[in-house]
């Protein structure tokens, strides 16, 4: 039984993970793309 209780929570700490990373992830993309977005702009402003 305590085995099966190790698995459960090793397995939520492993959700838990994913999901941080995925939001870090997606936090990173985002600030990419409007970095990405305001060079962009800057260059159209800039030719």
């Amino acid at each position: 039984m305590r085995s099966l209780h190790k698995i459960v929570n090793a397995t939520s700490s492993n959700l838990h993970f994913t999901r941080l990373v995925k939001y870090k992830i997606s936090q990173f993309l985002m600030q990419n793309k409007s970095i990405w977005q305001l060079q962009h702009h800057q260059l159209k402003n800039f030719s």
